[in-house]
């Protein structure tokens, strides 16, 4: 990987009849309230090319949440051969541990020291999202209880401390506070945590912290935690379908705002040219401040394939 990646002024240079691009959303689409502008041409121009088109996200929903979120912002989720998400990803793991239907596409091969199908629910922990906890957790067969089997960080707006659940929004002390003691319980049990929006920090002007940062402050305390999202490897192998790896450089083409995530993973798999789409996303202001070059050497030297201002072509 070169220390000085090609700096392009599109994306126009790495499409060929077979390139597979794979498309974070937020920080390279939208920014959670409209499309950046130029996106949504450059998308209808990779329609009418042919191009293969699929969504990895780090999102702790459902895929059909997205597909929801996408066409509200004027999206054509049709052009997407796929929308792979960290929280579609996980659901299908629990419902499979739970002995519920589920889709064996998005079934990830994960090293947890859980099996199933199981005669009981699988009983959780959920640090959740504060949208759709209840609708997930039940779904997928799983129950909420005060002596977990698993930890579940899909988010970092609420957990559930007897007698109460606690909101980071209303009192962020108290919830860590919560938080800490969920985890310092579930350490003592050997209990494991599952990850299903491996971000640490959320692209807003607080670089809120996210599910990611829950995972961290289990491991510190010498928990096992495995996480569903990018840069993890399954998540890739999964949006690529029977592609797999070993593509020739370039067919795949993994388009990201984040270093730690979108990059890092690309970086990891044979046949992908990671594409660091800086101009919008969570590095942006640090980058038009202090260079990329130094944002580079703080997240310990990951270096993009290519990097490109927007998600645009010529």
């Amino acid at each position: 990987m070169s220390l000085s990646p090609p700096v392009l002024i599109s994306l126009t240079p790495l499409l060929t009849p077979t390139t597979h691009i794979l498309l974070d959303i937020w920080g390279v689409l939208h920014d959670g309230e409209a499309p950046y502008p130029g996106v949504l041409s450059a998308l209808d121009e990779l329609k009418s090319r042919g191009t293969k088109c699929t969504i990895i996200s780090n999102s702790s929903k459902r895929k059909k949440a997205t597909i929801s979120q996408l066409t509200t912002l004027g999206f054509d989720t049709t052009m997407f051969s796929e929308i792979v998400t960290s929280g579609e990803v996980g659901w299908n793991y629990l419902a499979m541990v739970n002995g519920r239907e589920h889709d064996r596409k998005f079934l990830p091969a994960l090293s947890l020291p859980l099996t199933g199908p199981r005669d009981s629910p699988l009983t959780v922990c959920t640090f959740g999202n504060g949208a759709d906890d209840d609708e997930y957790v039940t779904t997928s067969g799983c129950v909420e209880g005060s002596l977990p089997d698993l930890l579940l960080a899909r988010g970092t707006e609420s957990v559930w401390l007897s007698p109460a659940l606690i909101h980071r929004r209303q009192d962020p002390a108290a919830w860590k506070s919560a938080v800490m003691a969920r985890l310092v319980s579930a350490r003592a049990r050997d209990v494991p945590m599952l990850v299903t929006n491996p971000d640490r920090a959320r692209p807003d002007a607080e670089l809120s912290v996210m599910p990611g940062a829950i995972g961290d402050w289990y491991e510190e305390i010498g928990g096992t935690v495995v996480r569903v999202g990018k840069p993890e490897g399954e998540v890739f192998r999964i949006a690529m379908g029977d592609r797999g790896e070993g593509e020739a450089r370039g067919e795949v083409v993994m388009v990201g705002d984040a270093l730690e995530t979108d990059i890092l993973g690309g970086n990891r798999v044979d046949g992908v040219t990671s594409c660091w789409c800086w101009g919008n996303g969570i590095h942006s202001a640090a980058i038009r401040a202090d260079g990329w070059e130094s944002i580079v050497e703080g997240k310990g030297g990951i270096v993009p394939g290519v990097m490109v201002e927007r998600f645009c072509f010529e």
